[in-house]
């Protein structure tokens, strides 16, 4: 359950990240519009990412959880980047579904 948790939150941080950015001026999700909103999610990922990290220190030791987290974050971001203009719905849509499989996760005792 920790792994799925981990895996989770690191998913729900790189679409946080792909959605932040910006293309020709506008954010890719139009609930980031503003300065403050991307800067937001920004630092969101980064927390998610700290904490996935720090979830895979208790699987693993020290250098093989940052591995782990690397390595996963640049499989999830090149899915995610390739998916999401062909299959939008379908990535936004297992980030919902992410960002409430994570709570009831650490509610079930998954994390801890």
């Amino acid at each position: 359950m920790t792994k799925a948790l981990a895996l989770l939150l690191l998913y729900l941080a790189v679409v946080m990240l792909y959605g932040a950015t910006t293309v020709h001026g506008r954010a890719r999700l139009p609930i980031l519009e503003g300065r403050s909103r991307a800067a937001l999610a920004r630092v969101s990922a980064l927390c998610a990412i700290a904490l996935s990290a720090w979830l895979w220190r208790g699987v693993e030791s020290g250098l093989a959880a940052i591995l782990v987290v690397l390595v996963a974050l640049m499989t999830l971001g090149t899915t995610v980047t390739l998916l999401g203009p062909v299959a939008h719905r379908g990535v936004w849509g297992a980030a919902v579904l992410a960002s409430v499989a994570i709570p009831l996760l650490m509610l079930t005792g998954g994390a801890w």
